[in-house]
């Protein structure tokens, strides 16, 4: 007798607390595109802009269309994030990436190529005519005139592997780590190699990507956005 009431009291005490369990095995998710309807502007060179592609058809218009995006592209095919000393020959992304709108909500940053890079020049270095000052300059800029937008850092390819470009590529990584911006390889990233030749209708050269190309890196770089 005793041991049946031992049972009815313990039952007593767990009951309750099964009632606040709730299982949700059968419950749909909830889909939800944080992306739908979102301002997206990128700045570069023509690894954005799309070189012969024209802008229509970048891997920043393929993201666009199938989130229902607006995108203000604003890349430049052969522009430099900064200006040699002896001179202006490229406008330079440091002196006007304040033309990208105020509402944006996602900011890419697809510059360095056409740039030269120097792996001695100091860390922190302010020195906006060189490619680590202009960079630390450009990232603070867009944080500050920006503080809202979620910025993605892409760096510039390197399909190649040219020596110089692969290291850019790893002081940009190392760089945007400390400055708190999430940054992306995206040829370490994108799965293509020049020396595969079942892959060659994704390049145009070395560094410019087909139609087809840009749709590949797309999916890469959506998935980047969703993350920022």
């Amino acid at each position: 007798m005793n041991l049946i009431k031992n049972i009815l009291a313990v039952t007593a005490i767990i009951v309750p607390f099964q009632c606040f369990a709730q299982d949700y095995r059968n419950e749909k998710p909830q889909s939800i595109n944080y992306l739908q309807g979102k301002i997206l502007s990128v700045i570069g060179d023509s690894e954005a802009a799309g070189d012969k592609n024209g802008i229509a058809d970048t891997y920043c218009y393929f993201i666009a269309q199938r989130n229902c995006m607006k995108v203000n592209n604003l890349a430049l095919n052969g522009q430099k994030l900064c200006n040699a000393i002896e001179g202006k020959d490229w406008p330079a992304l440091i002196d006007n990436y304040n033309r990208i709108p105020e509402e944006t909500d996602y900011i890419l940053v697809h510059i360095g190529y056409n740039d030269s890079f120097d792996p001695l020049e100091p860390e922190e270095s302010q020195d906006s005519l060189k490619f680590k000052g202009a960079f630390n300059h450009l990232i603070k800029g867009l944080q500050s005139r920006y503080p809202h937008a979620r910025i993605g850092v892409i760096c510039p390819y390197y399909f190649n592997n040219e020596p110089t470009r692969i290291a850019r590529a790893q002081w940009m990584m190392r760089r945007c780590r400390e400055l708190h911006v999430q940054c992306i390889d995206g040829c370490a990233a994108s799965g293509l190699s020049r020396d595969v030749s079942e892959q060659a209708d994704m390049f145009r050269d070395e560094v410019h990507l087909t139609i087809k190309g840009h749709k590949h890196m797309s999916y890469i770089y959506e998935n980047f956005l969703r993350g920022l």
